[in-house]
């Protein structure tokens, strides 16, 4: 989004050339997850290759009902996955679920104040990730891996820049 905020041009002059004629943009962007493919991590059934599937024994999912810190130490139900026996294939699907989705609100705030005729000054602030939302990663969908079906990554937390630019 893109908002031209009033101008105030019937305000006093000191409060329309400090409070009037700002702008702000925006982007929203609410995702889904992405896949998340388990693996065993060995080369299970010979063919050179450690990106093998384990076997599915279970129901892969876990409660959503759980806290934070809960869904980040066992994102999902490692317990489904077993080794295939030596020269098999796995029968677990690729895909088989997917991760935490995730929330971002960038933002900019931003305004031209006049100096002289060709003459500019622009006030910027851009807030990435504005209110600072944890978005978590992917887990660890490799089976041999100490950490599988943890969650071990976020994406950036909020970041602000501040610019003062003269154009002229």
């Amino acid at each position: 989004y893109v908002w031209d905020l009033p101008g105030l041009k019937s305000s006093h002059a000191l409060i329309r050339t400090v409070l009037g004629g700002w702008q702000t943009n925006g982007i929203l962007m609410i995702r889904s997850g992405t896949p998340v493919n388990v693996t065993t991590g060995n080369d299970v059934n010979l063919d050179g290759k450690t990106g093998d599937r384990p076997d599915l024994v279970g129901s892969p999912v876990l409660s959503q009902d759980r806290s934070r810190a809960e869904r980040i130490a066992a994102n999902f139900n490692t317990a489904a996955f077993a080794a295939p026996v030596t020269g098999s294939i796995g029968t677990a699907g690729r895909n088989l679920f997917y991760g935490p989705g995730s929330m971002t609100w960038d933002t900019t705030l931003m305004k031209n104040f006049a100096v002289r005729e060709n003459h500019r000054i622009t006030v910027r602030a851009e807030f990435f990730n504005a209110p600072n939302r944890v978005n978590l990663g992917n887990p660890t969908g490799t089976r041999n891996n100490a950490n599988f079906g943890r969650i071990l990554s976020t994406d950036s937390a909020r970041v602000v820049q501040l610019a003062l630019r003269y154009g002229f």
